[in-house]
């Protein structure tokens, strides 16, 4: 059997489309094509295709990203259109492929990788660890409350856009995980929304002046709540009185959607709805760089600092077979190279992950290990469990 892997170009493109519709129960090649199209971090030269004694079998490709980390910036791969011919499965060339993608990776300066799953077990053989996200449901009412007074909400309109971006910008800024929007993203991402089912861009006015805007779809009886931003908790909690109004009008009985957990958007919605907190593991993460991830989310740890600005000793942070030292002269964080003599917390990559996302739970290995105390309320303040979010309207 010969195996080969070819990066894909405008030449295979029609093949590579129908490659994927076969691999998706028959989807239509159309949906990813619009996919493709609508996302400027999607190129050819970031996906790949393994051909079995000349036949195109299997695919694999990475989105070039950027998430938010509060004040910092970490890029990392979106693997998606994991695909393999069904006649052609169960052989490794996912797998092969995968091995592929992180080489890039590591190459190109991109330490993170993100990816969702309902086959947990492919990935985990790979690196990819479970890294599991809060998801909000909530029932919905007979009947819809009104929210506040002095707002009103129109549909989206496109001189709207820039401002909005910079709203979700400012915004985005106090969370751990949401996608870094350019304006072009933006622009392009209502194209491939529309596949997704019955979308809707609402935008919340105050005086006649947007404040806001929240995008919810209608998939069977359940409102998928996709994104929401606002200026203010009082936009918020609009937000959410339209997003259960939109429910009961479209006759759903469910609310559902990814969200940070003890954020305003949940104590808004449970105004409105009896809602719950639970846990998806379709979303799994990969450490392919431990100093590029470190060096992204520095902006934040300044200022997580800023709560325990004394000066401490440095710690080397040794995780997998990669270590950073961790330094803490007065009010911020720096990095260096581990030296002897310093203290060491070691982690798994799966630890590390969690701890960097800010699961409950994570901080356990700090508060286990042998650091001087002082040095274990640096690292626990600057990796506190206080959660993430990965909006569902960004979904890969």
């Amino acid at each position: 059997m010969d195996i080969e892997i070819r990066t894909v170009s405008e030449h295979i493109y029609d093949d590579v489309t129908k490659l994927l519709g076969r691999s998706y129960g028959n989807r239509d090649d159309h949906y990813f094509r619009q996919q493709h199209s609508g996302d400027p971090s999607y190129s050819h030269d970031r996906a790949w295709v393994l051909l079995e004694d000349g036949k195109m079998v299997s695919h694999v490709l990475a989105y070039d990203k950027v998430m938010r980390y509060g004040a910092g910036r970490i890029r990392f791969g979106a693997i998606g259109d994991v695909a393999t011919d069904p006649e052609h499965r169960r052989r490794g060339h996912a797998a092969k492929l995968l091995e592929n993608a992180v080489d890039y990776m590591k190459r190109n300066d991109l330490p993170l990788s993100l990816l969702y799953t309902g086959t947990q077990s492919l990935y985990e053989g790979a690196g990819w660890h479970v890294v599991p996200a809060t998801v909000l449901e909530a029932d919905v009412p007979a009947e819809a409350r009104p929210g506040p007074r002095a707002y009103t909400v129109k549909p989206f309109e496109e001189s709207q856009l820039r401002l909005l971006a910079s709203y979700w910008d400012q915004a985005m800024s106090n969370l751990v995980g949401p996608l870094d929007r350019s304006v072009e993203y933006f622009q392009r991402q209502p194209s491939w929304l529309r596949v997704r089912g019955d979308i809707e861009w609402d935008v919340i006015h105050r005086v006649g002046h947007p404040a806001g805007f929240v995008r919810t779809c209608v998939n069977g009886e359940t409102l998928e709540l996709l994104d929401v931003c606002g200026t203010s908790d009082e936009v918020i909690q609009v937000a959410c009185a339209w997003a259960v109004r939109r429910a009961v009008e479209s006759g759903c009985r469910k609310i559902e959607g990814r969200v940070a957990p003890g954020s305003i958007l949940v104590r808004e919605l449970a105004a409105f709805a009896d809602i719950r907190l639970t846990t998806s593991d379709s979303q799994m993460m990969r450490l392919n760089d431990l100093e590029g991830v470190l060096r992204g989310a520095l902006p934040e740890f300044h200022r997580r600092r800023r709560h325990n600005p004394l000066a401490d000793q440095p710690v080397t942070l040794a995780v997998g077979d990669s270590a950073v030292r961790l330094e803490f002269p007065s009010g911020t964080v720096a990095l260096g190279t581990p030296e002897d003599g310093d203290g060491t917390l070691e982690l798994t990559d799966k630890q590390f992950l969690h701890m960097l996302m800010g699961l409950p739970g994570a901080q356990e290995p700090i508060a286990e290990s042998s650091l001087r105390p002082s040095v274990k309320s640096q690292l626990s303040n600057i990796f506190p469990e206080t959660g993430h979010v990965f909006w569902d309207a960004d979904a890969f």
